[in-house]
């Protein structure tokens, strides 16, 4: 009789794990662009015909330190969401951001591409290695979402909040 009972368990257990991942609440996909975030100099909007709006934020080369950008994001659900930038870094090391959100400070190394692509957030630690940002988000509300300079000539569309961890962004409005 205990063959029986066990695997009935585990079946049970297995079952109620799937049925939890596949009714996962409504899928949240949230748009920022980076220009209408509220700016600490020196960072700044500037313009570029290949923006999506025509517009990103940067703190150009020799303008400064500790430039930032904040803006308030309604998660109307709870659970892990997941972040995607539209950046471009100059060719050559320093490009990064840090990004902060749930009270915790990511350090965010940006690929080279000197021209606009999508990239997920991550986290960088001190040996190198990255991990892209899950942000747990325990209730549902208004969260402040901020982008702090990391070095110089480094450049930010658009962010995109998800808690879909399959959605990709592109180059279309996704609004």
């Amino acid at each position: 009789m205990v063959r029986w009972v066990i695997p009935l368990v585990v079946g049970l257990l297995l079952t109620v794990g799937r049925a939890n991942a596949l009714d996962a609440g409504p899928s949240v996909t949230i748009v920022l662009d980076a220009e209408e975030f509220s700016l600490t100099a020196p960072m700044q909007v500037a313009s570029d015909a290949n923006a999506l709006d025509g517009k990103y934020i940067i703190v150009p080369k020799g303008a400064g330190n500790n430039g930032s950008g904040s803006t308030s994001v309604q998660l109307p659900v709870a659970g892990d969401y997941y972040l995607w930038g539209r950046v471009k870094a100059p060719s050559g090391a320093g490009h990064s951001f840090y990004i902060e959100i749930g009270g915790k400070r990511y350090a965010w190394l940006i690929a080279a591409p000197t021209d606009w692509h999508w990239e997920r957030v991550s986290n960088t630690n001190r040996a190198g290695a990255a991990t892209a940002v899950v942000v747990s988000v325990t209730a549902p509300g208004a969260h402040t979402l901020k982008v702090l300079q990391g070095e110089e000539d480094v450049s930010l569309d658009q962010l995109v909040v998800t808690n879909n961890a399959y959605f990709v962004p592109t180059d279309h409005r996704h609004r």
